[in-house]
């Protein structure tokens, strides 16, 4: 197609200069230039020769002859937004708005939405750059003063001394506040710089991998994984969460938990018990691992047993209010009625809307 625009462009050049010959220049065909230099640009644009397209517009808006050519400005800016040129793209889209009529709303509106997406995707570049420029902090924190390298008991004494010091708490607090703003700036980004939120989080995880936060790639994997359950794309997260549950404990207990909630959302209680134990079982201190336990040994009715899970991931932190309530929701199995209300009131004070909880707390005064 482009090598037939370009014959198509000799030949008109050629019936230009014999009519020149023959009749005065008034009665050449503007209308057929005009398509032979647009059907040429249109070519050059799909073959991705974005120069050469650029010059063949050039020469028909330049072009006073032609009537109605400002628009291709539009073409011309599409080509800048693809060569990520955004500020030649929204000025050639300006340019191009001036130039046509306000009774054209259709084409006006497209012109606007165009500019809109510029503008979007300038923003997208200065996210990602933002965000390389973040993992690129120095957090300044030697770990290797903390590894005694030694037998020497006086080097091995003071390396004890300074690892839980006033210092290394700090450098904790610093480590965990740098984390903390890692991971959620790639949850505010990665549903927007690429074309899905997965192409996103593929982003951040590889530049992630290439820092020195290089652990956290699996975090961003994991809430990958969260964001396609709460999309209700439940195969997509089960890929992402089986490969993830064979990478070290920390990862592996986190990825199970999730997959072990998937499964007894299915009801496939087996599956939903099977990965609630490899999740304990990796970090017994989790307490979304324990609560999901829980729930399974709860959906086979061993109320008792259940008591117990809830409890343990409650004494690991307090502030779990799904164990909580299902703990209550246990007492009430149990006919231990003040003990279930008295875990509702509690979650009351901590979920003053929740309509859930305020139902088990009519029910109990009903029963």
């Amino acid at each position: 197609a482009l090598e037939k625009a370009k014959d198509a462009g000799r030949k008109e050049r050629v019936l230009v200069r014999q009519r020149e010959q023959v009749t005065t220049p008034e009665n050449i065909n503007l209308d057929l230039t005009y398509s032979v230099l647009f059907n040429l640009a249109s070519q050059y644009s799909v073959n991705e020769m974005y120069a050469e397209a650029l010059n063949t517009y050039q020469v028909i808006v330049k072009n006073k002859m032609f009537s109605n050519a400002g628009i291709l400005k539009m073409n011309m800016g599409n080509i800048y937004l693809k060569q990520r040129n955004y500020s030649k793209a929204i000025k050639f889209y300006r340019m191009a708005l001036d130039q046509v009529p306000s009774v054209n709303k259709q084409m006006r509106i497209k012109i606007m939405q165009n500019i809109g997406v510029t503008f979007i995707q300038a923003d997208r570049e200065k996210m990602k750059k933002a965000f390389q420029k973040l993992i690129t902090v120095p957090l300044e924190i030697d770990e290797d003063k903390y590894i005694s390298p030694s037998d020497d008991p006086h080097t091995n004494l003071v390396t004890e001394a300074i690892k839980n010091d006033h210092l290394r708490q700090m450098e904790r607090e610093r480590k965990a506040m740098a984390e903390k703003y890692i991971m959620t700036s790639a949850k505010l980004i990665a549903p927007v710089i690429e074309t899905s939120f997965a192409a996103g989080y593929d982003w951040c995880v590889e530049v992630v991998k290439a820092s020195q936060y290089v652990e956290l790639a699996n975090d961003l994997e994991i809430n990958k994984a969260v964001t396609y359950l709460r999309q209700k794309d439940y195969n997509q997260a089960v890929e992402i969460l089986k490969v993830l549950e064979k990478k070290d404990s920390r990862v592996k207990s986190a990825a199970a938990t999730n997959l072990s909630a998937l499964y007894y959302m299915g009801k496939d209680f087996a599956q939903a018990s099977s990965y609630a134990d490899i999740a304990v079982n990796s970090d017994r201190y989790n307490p979304a691992a324990l609560t999901n336990k829980g729930n399974t040994v709860f959906a086979n009715g061993d109320y008792e047993k259940a008591a117990e899970f809830y409890k343990e991931a409650l004494r690991n932190d307090s502030s779990c209010t799904e164990a909580l309530y299902n703990i209550g929701l246990t007492y009430e199995k149990l006919n231990r009625l003040d003990e279930a209300l008295d875990c509702f009131l509690k979650l009351h004070a901590i979920l003053r809307n929740s309509a859930e909880v305020l139902y088990q707390i009519a029910n109990m005064y009903l029963i």
